[in-house]
């Protein structure tokens, strides 16, 4: 089990610039690079880790402490796999 705990951003603010992503197409055969501009996209901060408590009877116990005021998104995964209606 894998539980992240997100913090919000605004993709929209996000800029990516650079040859490699020509809408006519790029070389083959040749390196392409292109830049992602995301200072203005919200909080730089790293997923939060959760804790997880197994109850030994199929539940798991999870808590975790946000690290600021903020919206949080909630990414919950099973096994490697998102779970339904996850993130949350």
């Amino acid at each position: 089990m894998q539980v992240k705990v997100l913090p919000t951003h605004d993709a929209s603010k996000v800029r990516a610039s650079g040859s490699g992503l020509k809408t006519t197409g790029v070389p083959s055969s040749l390196p392409v690079k292109f830049n992602i501009d995301g200072k203005d996209a919200g909080p730089r901060r790293e997923a939060q880790e959760a804790n997880i408590c197994d109850n030994h009877d199929g539940t798991y116990l999870v808590s975790y402490v946000p690290d600021m005021t903020d919206r949080y998104t909630t990414l919950i995964k099973y096994g490697g796999d998102e779970i339904p209606y996850s993130p949350y």
